[in-house]
């Protein structure tokens, strides 16, 4: 997880708690952009904390997610499809449309790198990846 998304530990029973460890700028060894401006006080590496709500293996894990005072829940649900997997991803009760427009682009190019890993390619770089990204969901979304 932590080659795509996050490093981190999870206590993998309903109610355990989860640790996200992200440090997307380490994930391609690509040159990559500087973060947004609206990005720029994160600090480079950011953790986030939560519980297990809903663990049912192998095709469904849910948990929280702790930003601060805002709490969010993110589901990840698995399926096979032929010879692979469909992975559906609900992040669910973000606080307001900028969230939830950072957490769209932010998904996608961290499945891009995802993809990219999988494929046996050099992973895109998350910054560049997610600013062009971002951009095209929120012209989507006007």
């Amino acid at each position: 997880r932590a080659k795509w998304l996050a490093g981190g530990e999870f206590e993998l029973t309903v109610g355990g708690p989860i640790h996200l460890e992200f440090h997307n700028t380490s994930l391609s060894p690509l040159p990559d952009d500087p973060p947004p401006q609206k990005y720029c006080g994160l600090p480079e590496k950011m953790s986030f904390d939560g519980k297990i709500t809903q663990f049912k293996p192998p095709t469904l894990l849910a948990h929280t997610w702790r930003d601060g005072d805002e709490e969010s829940e993110v589901e990840y649900q698995l399926s096979d499809e032929g010879d692979k997997v469909r992975i559906v991803i609900v992040h669910r009760r973000l606080k307001d449309d900028e969230a939830v427009l950072g957490v769209m682009g932010g998904w996608h190019a961290h499945f891009d790198i995802l993809e990219d890993v999988l494929e046996g390619r050099t992973p895109r770089p998350f910054w560049k990846t997610h600013t062009a990204l971002e951009t095209e969901y929120e012209k989507r979304l006007q």
